[in-house]
């Protein structure tokens, strides 16, 4: 092989070489534009879902939408822009303080039962009544629903109102901070594991 063959060969693989690194750069540039794409239709779909799913506040008002298409179509979004303008991180933390109250008819029939202290028992001519303490558990006999309401009063020593009243002790509840009165769970108990019922049959 003399000379000019092999200044022809390395002339050759030159022009190869000085193409591979063309086709390289398009490729890289192509795959930068790909992510850029990918990034605003991930934007795109997160404002979609909390249009849809998300609260009336947190809304994306249409002009923002276009605003996101016509970036993409020009391409004039940065990457650093975009993470800046990114919705997932603007969104408020939520709150879990929401509690659900129970619903019963109105009309339920009430068994007020009422408790009186003891020393006041022993010698009502010497205390005033002052107020009273209500509270109520949801009880159940067979075929009905009611409430039994405690009753228990407030009383002051005539004379010695610098004393504290006087009220007679909560009776013990089978479940503390609970509306259901011991008639209530037995019947569901007995229904659940005696009678097989869910408790969604219960209603």
């Amino acid at each position: 092989m003399n000379v000019a063959e092999l200044q022809t060969q390395i002339h050759l693989l030159q022009q190869q070489v000085a193409s591979l690194q063309q086709t390289l750069e398009q490729t890289l540039q192509a795959l930068e534009q790909s992510r850029r794409e990918n990034t605003v239709l991930r934007q795109k779909l997160d404002a979609l879902a909390r249009r849809f799913f998300g609260k009336k506040s947190e809304q994306l008002d249409a002009a923002q939408l276009e605003l996101l298409m016509s970036g993409l179509a020009d391409g004039s979004l940065d990457a650093d822009e975009e993470e800046e303008e990114s919705p997932a991180r603007s969104l408020p933390p939520r709150s879990h303080t929401h509690t659900q109250r129970l619903r019963t008819p109105d009309n339920l029939e009430v068994v007020r039962e009422v408790i009186e202290p003891e020393l006041v028992l022993a010698q009502p001519e010497h205390w005033k009544r002052i107020g009273q303490e209500v509270s109520r558990q949801l009880d159940y006999q067979p075929g009905k629903f009611f409430w039994q309401e405690t009753v228990r009063p407030k009383y002051v020593r005539l004379g010695q109102r610098q004393l504290p009243p006087v009220i007679a002790p909560a009776p013990e509840r089978v479940a503390e901070h609970s509306l259901a009165a011991p008639g209530l769970l037995a019947q569901l108990l007995i229904g659940k594991y005696c009678d097989h019922l869910p408790f969604y049959r219960k209603r």
